[in-house]
């Protein structure tokens, strides 16, 4: 799965995904961080590969060395995989 989000930036500053899947950093880390594309289109840099057929994330603006500065608000974002994959056919 590859997600992808409409955000601009200042310098210094990047996207990345979290959420509760160990490939999302479990909430704990920053380890999906997001690649900047023409547009100001960020996304995934690789599919997120995971066994999980539905998990939460949000994304989280960074700075510096990994330091988050601003969390997505409002609810998680829900990624069902059995229903991405109906909509796909």
């Amino acid at each position: 799965m590859t997600l992808k989000i409409h955000y601009e930036t200042v310098l210094g500053e990047y996207l990345a995904v979290t959420g509760n899947i160990p490939e999302l950093g479990s909430w704990k880390t920053f380890t999906c961080k997001l690649k900047w594309t023409e547009g100001h289109i960020w996304t995934t840099a690789v599919p997120i590969k995971t066994c999980r057929t539905r998990f939460e994330y949000k994304y989280v603006l960074l700075h510096k060395l990994d330091e988050p500065k601003k969390w997505e608000t409002g609810i998680n974002r829900i990624a069902d995989l059995r229903i991405l994959q109906n909509l796909k056919r």
